[in-house]
């Protein structure tokens, strides 16, 4: 699998860290992994360099077909909330993976709920009812997954998008 051989873990901990809404902070291994251009823009962000990290997510790859596509669009899905046309493209990106769990598949790690992604994107750009409707797919993997902090976070986004 893409990654597994030049290194790993600046993804998998960029994956704990935006699961636990903390910012990714840098670390000195992220440049040796594959997978740094998705980590790349969310570094820049938490170092409060906005111009920088647009441009990095501008610059994103096609990401590999494989196991983690899903993990690597919602990282991209994070850093993109002050960027209109890549929070467009993204979104489309995911749709088809919505009921699913980012990188899951891969037994490595996920990110948990596809949806959830979507749905932050949609209130970001002023869709509350798609962000709902997000928000409320995100609770079916979560339940498949016997994850009730996935739950939790999916009722709290549904709440908040209903409040806002």
């Amino acid at each position: 699998m893409h990654g597994l051989a030049d290194g790993f873990l600046s993804f998998a901990l960029a994956c704990l860290r935006v699961q636990a809404d903390h910012p990714v902070e840098p670390t000195p291994e992220a440049e040796a992994d594959p997978d740094a251009p998705w980590i790349r823009p969310l570094e820049l962000l938490a170092l409060g360099r906005r111009d920088e990290a647009a441009r990095a997510l501008r610059r994103l790859p096609e990401s590999p077909r494989d196991l983690l596509l899903e993990a690597r669009l919602c990282l991209a899905a994070r850093a993109a909330l002050d960027d209109r046309p890549a929070m467009a493209r993204i979104h489309a990106d995911l749709l088809p993976a919505s009921a699913e769990l980012a990188g899951a598949g891969s037994g490595l790690l996920t990110l948990g709920p596809v949806a959830r992604h979507p749905g932050d994107l949609c209130t970001a750009t002023g869709r509350p009812d798609r962000a709902r409707e997000h928000y409320r797919r995100a609770l079916e993997p979560a339940h498949r997954a016997a994850a009730p902090h996935w739950a939790a976070a999916a009722r709290s986004a549904l709440e908040g998008s209903a409040n806002g």
